[in-house]
């Protein structure tokens, strides 16, 4: 996997045995350090890149917990670029995941899932059909 060189630093002082997982973490954690300006859209821009190769190799099933993290920032990330489409797409698989990991469940994993699934659409101009998913959203 090609990883920007400041990721890769990042990744091996935080995860010094390479892995798929190690790598997912490591984003994670970068994007989310909290001395960083919000949104510091290159933090953003490094979730995109290397975000989407990462899930491309991620076994979902083997890994959820880090298949539902890794969407989840790619809908952010492409939420602060303003890229709706897709983050409509990531947002429909961010629910996906949660949904086989929380279904029957009041989780707040899920009802985030079903939040950010109704934004995006939202953001499409879709306003019925980001109510539906508000309103299961505030139901957990």
């Amino acid at each position: 996997v090609y990883v920007h060189d400041l990721t890769q630093r990042i990744v091996r002082q935080l995860y010094p045995k390479p892995s798929l997982v190690g790598f997912i973490n490591g984003l994670i954690a970068y994007v989310s350090n909290k001395t960083a300006s919000y949104p510091d859209t290159s933090r953003w821009y490094t979730v995109l890149v290397h975000g989407r190769k990462l899930f491309e190799r991620l076994d979902v099933a083997h890994h959820p917990e880090e298949a539902y993290a890794l969407t989840k920032y790619l809908v952010e990330a492409c939420r602060v670029h303003s890229l709706f489409k897709e983050e409509e797409q990531w947002a429909q698989q961010n629910l996906a995941i949660a949904y086989k990991q929380y279904a029957n469940q009041q989780h707040v994993d899920y009802a985030l899932a079903l939040y950010n699934r109704g934004v995006s659409l939202d953001n499409l101009g879709k306003y019925q059909d980001a109510l539906s998913y508000y309103q299961q959203a505030l139901h957990m």
